[in-house]
């Protein structure tokens, strides 16, 4: 089985380096017409070469392609735009907020517009308050 699973990733490396030959041929509208295949290409090159673990079925059944990377990316774009996955995503971070822990950048009460900057210093003073009860 290891055989033919080094001989799908091979594969698998090939078509995207193939892919990303083609890529770089397209000026810069196309690829930005072309994001959302781009993103679904990467997304199942990523997902197969290092995340899945094959059944040997699953392996007979990709091995028949000339570009597998492409059967599967097909697969996922049309998956990815069904936005109710996108939901529990959205759910969790609005929930959890842990954006705010850092690596993002945050607007400055200066850069906000009006009202939000009543918003934004309540909010702040809330969380302020908060921290010093605790």
């Amino acid at each position: 089985m290891e055989d033919k699973e080094q001989q799908l990733i091979d594969r698998l490396n090939g078509n995207l380096a193939e892919y990303h030959d083609y890529l770089m041929s397209l000026d810069k509208k196309e690829l930005i017409e072309m994001s959302g295949l781009i993103s679904a290409m990467s997304d199942a090159h990523f997902y197969l070469t290092e995340c899945h673990v094959f059944e040997p079925h699953e392996l007979e059944y990709l091995l028949q392609f000339q570009n597998p990377l492409e059967v599967i990316a097909d697969k996922w774009g049309v998956h990815r735009e069904d936005i109710s996955d996108f939901l529990p995503l959205m759910d969790e971070e609005l929930s959890s907020q842990d954006a705010l822990k850092g690596g993002y950048a945050l607007v400055t009460e200066t850069e906000l517009p009006g009202d939000m900057v009543s918003l934004f210093s309540k909010k702040e003073e809330k969380k302020e308050e908060k921290l010093r009860n605790e």
